[in-house]
């Protein structure tokens, strides 16, 4: 049985001005950006301190099941819980500047979904977010 790369498709969101969002599929090359926005969650916590206005928000999903016999979404929170310390300062950081909490504020975005982000040179984020585990 071939194994398939866990680089596979999942649900994302353009990055689109104002208030707008938008959900798309979107292959591989982003699949490997999520992973790499949660394990670098702690680098991105200490360049929200300089962000002081956000332009746009996008959000990618990555509770999208999977298709094609892909690895399913499970294995991002493997990577969220061995990053846990750089999400929780991710998320503190997200929350502590004013610019960033009104965004995801506006947004309706809850800082205990997001494990990952990623930053424009402007201020636009692009957030990754992942729902917590269900309980038992």
């Amino acid at each position: 049985m071939r194994r398939r790369n866990l680089f596979t498709a999942l649900l994302s969101v353009a990055l689109l001005p104002g208030d707008a969002l938008a959900y798309g599929l979107i292959g591989s090359s982003e699949t490997q950006m999520a992973i790499s926005a949660i394990q670098n969650a702690g680098r991105r916590a200490r360049d929200v301190k300089a962000i002081k206005t956000v332009p746009s928000v996008g959000v990618v999903s990555l509770n999208v099941p999977h298709s094609n016999n892909c690895t399913d979404f499970s294995q991002y929170q493997v990577f969220a819980q061995r990053n846990a310390a750089g999400v929780s300062a991710l998320r503190n950081a997200l929350s502590a500047n004013p610019a960033t909490r009104q965004a995801l504020e506006r947004h309706g975005i809850p800082l205990g979904m997001i494990v990952g982000a990623r930053i424009s040179s402007k201020g636009s984020l692009r957030l990754y977010v992942l729902n917590p585990p269900a309980a038992n």
